[in-house]
Formats: structure tokens, C-alpha cells, sequence
């Protein structure tokens, strides 16, 4: 069985150690959480967009940038090759998961929402 959070994990990893080239910032909270920033309050970028969006799709999709015409304007384009579509993007991304705590709610998604109970 495919573990999504597993192949995440690995575009973390390749994220953390990249860190200073993608120009991102990676803060540790009170509790052990490890917090991305990829531009926030981080410069970031192109590229820390695109792991971004790996982190996302679980590691399944390979992500390009590049321009394309539309008559006489040139406008950036994200292209994906996903394999496993209804895993990247159904059962990593989808909305189902339920937060509430108190008064607050939320609809979570990506690779974690795997373990939610």
C-alpha cells in the first residue's frame, strides 16, 4: 500500500535541506510542530512553490513552470504530471477532514488527512 504521508515526508526532507536555496524558513514551535515557510513571511519563490505543491500531491506529480504565448502576452504556466491521480489528488488533497475544537472549525486536507480519525 501507498503511504502518501511517507512519500510527502520525503519532499519535506529534500524542502528542510534545501532551505537556503529556495530562500524559505523553517521554524521548530513549543511543541515539536515543524512549520514551512515558503513565503509568508520568507522570501520563497518559484521553486519553493513548486515543492509546495509536491508536498501537496503526496510526491506523486512532477511539476514544470515555464511561459507560454496567448497572442501577444507571455503569462507564466504550471503544467502536472500526476500518476496517481485520485491518490494526489482525491485522497492527499480533498477537504474531509473535520478540525473543531471548541468554537473553532476547520476542513483540513493534504497527505495528513490520511490519519485523521
Amino acid at each position: 500500500m501507498i503511504s502518501l504521508n511517507k512519500l510527502a515526508l520525503k519532499v519535506v526532507d529534500e524542502i528542510i535541506e534545501k532551505k537556503d536555496i529556495l530562500r524559505i524558513e523553517v521554524l521548530k514551535t513549543e511543541n515539536g510542530a515543524t512549520v514551512i515557510d515558503c513565503g509568508v513571511k520568507a522570501k520563497g519563490g518559484y521553486e519553493a512553490g513548486v515543492y509546495l505543491a509536491q508536498v501537496c500531491l503526496a510526491g506523486l506529480a512532477r511539476i514544470t513552470l515555464h511561459h507560454r504565448e496567448y497572442g501577444d502576452v507571455v503569462l507564466p504556466v504550471i503544467d502536472q504530471f500526476i500518476e496517481h491521480p485520485v491518490l494526489a489528488c482525491m485522497a492527499s488533497q480533498y477537504a474531509g477532514w473535520r478540525i473543531s475544537h471548541g468554537k473553532y472549525f476547520a476542513m483540513g486536507s493534504g497527505p495528513a488527512r490520511a490519519l485523521a480519525k
